[in-house]
């Protein structure tokens, strides 16, 4: 009985080695990186994120003076919405009332 117990407790260590090695393998190649320690983001996921920004959207970068930074964070507060999508809407907002008219 002897035999059979120490033969099962080797095999089921082993058995615990392999599996363990194959899911660090397996964390290995997918490249996985972890957000906040929350949910994996592949090396593909990435670059279609890249992909998308770098295709859909424009950087729009500004210097302004003291303060308006603040005032931009207040208006987008108190619409409930965010710095972007305020200064998207002004800027539509200017578009049309300039430039549509010509």
């Amino acid at each position: 009985m002897k035999t059979c117990k120490a033969a099962c407790y080797r095999y089921f260590c082993v058995s615990i080695h392999v599996l363990l090695f194959h899911v660090s393998l397996f964390i290995q190649e997918s490249e996985c990186i972890y957000i906040m320690g929350k949910r994996p983001f592949t090396a593909a996921r990435k670059a279609a994120n890249e992909r998308y920004i770098a295709e859909k959207t424009d950087k729009i970068q500004a210097y302004l003076p003291a303060g308006y930074g603040e005032k931009l964070n207040k208006i987008a507060e108190k619409r409930g919405c965010s710095k972007a999508q305020v200064l998207k809407d002004m800027i539509d907002a200017t578009y049309s009332s300039e430039l549509d008219n010509e």
